[in-house]
């Protein structure tokens, strides 16, 4: 109960802090896109 509680109560913090960073989100999304599919390739380079 109180593990399902912390964790909404994490969810609700991480949506409220995109919320008030929405515009910093919207104009750094390529640079996390580019972050993301970097660290994907690489991640699977080392696998394979």
């Amino acid at each position: 109960m109180s593990l399902m509680q912390g964790h909404i109560n994490r969810l609700t913090f991480v949506v409220f802090i995109l919320k008030q960073n929405v515009s910093v989100y919207i104009y750094h999304k390529p640079v996390i896109v580019y972050t993301f599919i970097t660290l994907h390739f690489r991640s699977h380079s080392i696998i394979e």
